[in-house]
C-alpha cells in the first residue's frame, strides 16, 4: 500500500440469482480477465473497463517471438526473404489481436 493512502474494507453484499451456465459464463469471462468474479461483476456494473488477458499474454508471446525473429534475420542474411516473411505474419498477427483486445475491452453494457 502507498505511504498516504487509506484502502477501504469491502463490507456490503449482493446476492444475486442466476442459471449454473451464467454462473460458468461469468467464471470463464472474470478468468480471461484475470480478474475475480466479484472484480469482474464490479467493474461490468460500474462502467468499468474489462480487458482480455488470454490476448495480452498472446501478444507479448508473439513479440518475444518477432524478436527471435529479427535476432534470426541479422544472423542468416542469406535466409531473408523466408525470415522476413515470417517476420512479417508475426507483426500482421500482433496487430490482429491488438484490434481484438480494442473490441473486447468492456465498458458496462458494450461487451
Amino acid at each position: 500500500m502507498a505511504f498516504g493512502t487509506v484502502k477501504k474494507k469491502r463490507e456490503a453484499t449482493i446476492i444475486l440469482r442466476i442459471l449454473p451456465e451464467e454462473k460458468t459464463a461469468i467464471a470463464g469471462e472474470a478468468g480471461k480477465a484475470g480478474l475475480t468474479v466479484s472484480e469482474y461483476i464490479r467493474r461490468r456494473a460500474l462502467d468499468r473497463p474489462v480487458k482480455s488477458r488470454v490476448s495480452e499474454k498472446a501478444i507479448n508471446e508473439l513479440r518475444r517471438l518477432g524478436g527471435l525473429q529479427k535476432h534470426l534475420a541479422t544472423k542468416f542474411q542469406h535466409k531473408r526473404d523466408a525470415i522476413d516473411q515470417v517476420l512479417g505474419e508475426i507483426t500482421a498477427a500482433i496487430q490482429r489481436l491488438d484490434r481484438q483486445e480494442g473490441e473486447e475491452t468492456f465498458a458496462g453494457g458494450n461487451g
